[in-house]
């Protein structure tokens, strides 16, 4: 599963750069994808490659994501609105959730500290 997860983190941002030097425009929503899957990818592959201490660094990383991830998502909605399209109820559902995911996952990342 972790080599899945940046194997696919790989081809996704592949796949937003050569979107974006095509001119087809920067895609905010994968990206803030990117941010959530690329710390979590890397924290799994470090673990399985038996380097706790660079993996704990990664997961620390992947804590503060989703502040970030959350950001980019909003960010597409409002030059989406700015442009005069519609609302994409998939982005805007996850900018709303995403950060109680967020708030949780802070929350056990302290947690496992503090034990």
């Amino acid at each position: 599963m972790n080599i899945a997860l940046v194997v696919a983190g790989a081809i996704l941002t592949v796949g937003v750069l050569i979107d974006w030097a095509l001119g087809k425009g920067f895609d905010w929503a994968t990206s803030a994808w990117l941010l959530v899957l690329w710390p979590h990818g890397i924290r799994q592959l470090l673990l399985t490659r038996g380097r706790p201490r660079a993996a704990a660094r990664a997961e620390a990383v992947g804590a503060w994501t989703p502040v970030a991830a959350t950001v980019l998502l909003w960010t597409s909605l409002i030059l989406g609105w700015r442009r005069g399209e519609g609302t994409d109820w998939i982005v805007l559902v996850a900018a709303l959730l995403l950060p109680v995911a967020g708030v949780f996952l802070l929350g056990s990342v302290l947690a496992r500290r503090r034990a």
